[in-house]
């Protein structure tokens, strides 16, 4: 993994409608803790947020243009989506967590 140099500010959206959206995903989950650890519920990811240009320019810039788990140039292999915040491949929730 590389490492993440997060950027001192960052993208307004993020502070806006993602962090409305972390306040109510975190009530949500708060309510009800076993369902979300039981897959029963799953949080609503609104890709307007996550996707839009200046998230994916801040992560380009903090992560020198590749993905932070393998490596790979992020144009190089796709149109730099942001589609995991962790590996792919071999992750489980622990258990009791």
């Amino acid at each position: 993994m590389i490492r993440i140099v997060k950027l001192a500010k960052p993208p307004k959206i993020l502070t806006t409608k993602g962090a409305g959206q972390t306040r109510k995903d975190c009530a949500a989950y708060d309510d009800s803790p076993a369902d979300y650890r039981s897959g029963e519920k799953i949080f609503n990811i609104d890709s307007n947020v996550y996707r839009s240009e200046s998230v994916r320019k801040a992560l380009r810039r903090a992560q020198y243009d590749k993905c932070c788990y393998c490596e790979s140039k992020f144009l190089a292999t796709s149109y730099g989506p942001v589609e995991h915040y962790r590996p792919k491949g071999a992750v489980q929730q622990a258990r009791g967590q």
